[in-house]
């Protein structure tokens, strides 16, 4: 994967913001009408957590005092910066177990980066070659190649030309990174997916 994509490249910069003191249902309201499913909460511009279309359910129905969002919402999600590369950013993903990240520059909320969009932009960095990619192509075009076995006749070329790559890839139904993805209904899934 190209290590010059960052999380700015890739980021959703519209994303629905809610404060604290917001009834459930309004924000509920606001989810559905802009079909989302994530909102962040925020004071200011500073993000202090996060609430989903599930963490609402049980309270939208509920006919007891009003819930503010306050009293639903989750911590925030981790943070990354609009800088940070597209690779630490799933790096930090798979690690936190989340499928989403707020990015934050100078701890004002800036975008989301969801697991769809890291699969969007992974599948469109792999369709699209990228700089290593390009460049073993340019190098083969000036020097030829061997039509067999693929690989640049030419000791410019990298010894492992999966180096520095990883061979994990983001499931689209749950978004943790895994080697054992299968094609489910037209989704890239994994094991654990396939399961349920």
């Amino acid at each position: 994967m190209d290590e010059d994509v960052t999380v700015r490249d890739i980021m959703s910069r519209e994303f629905v913001g809610v404060s604290e003191s917001d009834a459930v249902a309004d924000v509920a309201d606001v989810l559905r009408e802009d079909e989302a499913t994530l909102a962040a909460v925020v004071r200011g511009s500073r993000p202090v957590g996060v609430v989903t279309a599930h963490d609402l359910l049980a309270h939208v129905s509920d006919d007891t005092a009003p819930v503010t969002v306050g009293d639903v919402m989750r911590e925030p999600e981790p943070t990354a910066t609009p800088d940070r590369s597209f690779v630490d950013a799933l790096d930090l993903m798979s690690t936190e177990g989340t499928r989403r990240l707020l990015v934050t520059d100078d701890e004002e909320l800036v975008g989301v980066l969801t697991a769809n969009d890291a699969v969007t932009a992974a599948t469109s960095l792999l369709q699209n070659g990228t700089g290593m990619e390009r460049e073993r192509q340019a190098v083969g075009a000036d020097v030829g190649t061997d039509a067999v076995a693929g690989r640049v006749s030419d000791d410019r070329a990298p010894a492992n030309e999966n180096a520095g790559y990883s061979s994990q890839s983001v499931c689209e139904s749950c978004g943790s990174l895994t080697r054992d993805l299968q094609n489910f209904n037209g989704q890239l899934i994994c094991a654990d997916c396939r399961d349920v």
